[in-house]
């Protein structure tokens, strides 16, 4: 997935992944493991996953489960990262269930997995209730 964005709300990125629960108590151990490319100086936003597109599993917070902020003193960058996130879901039902990562940032030029591509996965793995 390469994806760039200057959204300031959540933005889908089309690197996602299903599972169906076998019981409905069951959790989703949610993995993922990208990267960021940053290209613009000074800049702040954050990734997270949502689930089936409508619930957003870093809640609230306004950078979700992996926040960024970098800051170059003014200059152009270059630099990209490695991303990692986790969340135990209780998604709490036996049908099909998509993760999504979801993107935002306040400045053009940043990728998700972009420029100097590398491998990217998301692991679901149920844990039964």
């Amino acid at each position: 997935t390469d994806f760039s964005s200057t959204a300031s709300d959540w933005t889908a990125t089309g690197f996602s992944a299903s599972i169906t629960p076998t019981r409905s108590d069951s959790k989703v151990l949610v993995m993922v493991s990208t990267s960021m490319y940053i290209n613009q100086d000074d800049n702040t936003g954050g990734l997270t996953v949502y689930r089936n597109g409508t619930t957003n599993l870093g809640g609230s917070t306004d950078q979700g489960l992996r926040p960024f902020y970098f800051y170059g003193f003014n200059e152009v960058e270059d630099f990209q990262y490695p991303v990692y996130m986790q969340h135990l879901d209780s998604p709490a039902t036996t049908s099909s269930t998509s993760y999504e990562v979801y993107y935002k940032s306040d400045k053009n030029d940043n990728r998700l997995n972009g420029l100097r591509v590398g491998r990217e996965s998301i692991i679901l793995m149920e844990v039964s209730g």
